[in-house]
């Protein structure tokens, strides 16, 4: 069995929003931070609300792409009907007699299976998330979160690792098949990439009701909702991005207990400061 990284990479999604503009976007957004609906502001006016805080934080998820190659032999035997009058028949210059009305011929078949699974993971919960929209946005490649953390950004650390999610999905993929004999299996983990996507939070006060609020922005898809609180504070890092990105022998010996594994790693080396 041969275990093959083509593409590890760690990328940041390209603000499309700004700081500057975000601040602009919160004040604009006032109306909206109660209940996303302005009639619940009872008439409620613009200056009333105040903008309290303004955070930038980076959100982290996993985009895996995986292909298995296959090929494999099995012996099967094959059944054809006969005329009654039948005694024997002559395939390839073979003989071969019938049982009755049956003709019972012994076979091996050569076999080729292609699987392809892809997954976007919530590198921080490790859930499944609408993570496939962002796909063809704008972004540009970090080797770590540090370059990230310019003033008082913020990054939301990634926990699951990728050895982790490997296990999960090579689980789904490789399957036991009817082989007498396997001659070729090949894995390739064809994208493994780390993304972090910009996320503005806005937080309201409500002044004369003394109620507060908070909105969150999309700054990739511009998209707003309700809810979330802010984080208001850096997090530190618990996994080294080498420790997040190490899949290792183990990531399919847990699968194929006993199993030859050739590991290739064909990838940019993941730096550490």
């Amino acid at each position: 069995m041969d275990l093959e990284v083509v593409d590890q990479r760690i990328y940041a999604l390209e603000d499309r929003l700004t700081p500057e503009r975000a601040k602009a976007k919160a004040d604009e957004l006032k109306t909206k931070a109660f209940g996303m609906i302005s009639g619940l502001l009872f008439g409620a006016k613009k200056e009333d609300i105040d903008v309290t805080y303004v955070e930038l934080r980076y959100e982290p998820y996993w985009h895996i792409l995986c292909t298995t190659h296959l090929e494999y032999s099995r012996g099967r035997e094959y059944g054809i009907d006969v005329d009654s009058t039948v005694v024997n028949v002559v395939l390839d210059g073979r003989k071969y007699e019938p049982e009755g009305r049956k003709l019972t011929l012994a076979a091996t078949e050569n076999c080729v299976e292609d699987m392809r699974k892809e997954v976007f993971i919530d590198a921080a919960s490790g859930k499944d998330g609408d993570f496939r929209k962002y796909s063809g946005s704008a972004r540009r490649e970090i080797k770590e979160t540090e370059e990230l953390l310019a003033g008082e950004t913020i990054v939301v650390p990634a926990k699951v690792k990728a050895s982790h999610l490997t296990r999960n999905l090579l689980g789904e993929m490789l399957k036991p098949v009817p082989a007498d004999e396997i001659l070729v299996e090949q894995i390739r983990i064809e994208k493994l990439h780390l993304y972090f996507r910009p996320i503005y939070a806005f937080e309201y006060v409500w002044r004369p009701k003394n109620k507060t609020a908070s909105l969150e922005f999309d700054a990739v898809t511009l998209g707003v909702k309700s809810g979330g609180k802010p984080l208001r504070q850096k997090m530190r890092e618990l996994v080294s991005e080498p420790d997040l990105f190490d899949i290792g022998a183990e990531a399919v010996g847990m699968l194929v207990p006993g199993g030859g594994l050739a590991l290739k790693m064909a990838r940019r080396a993941v730096k550490k400061k």
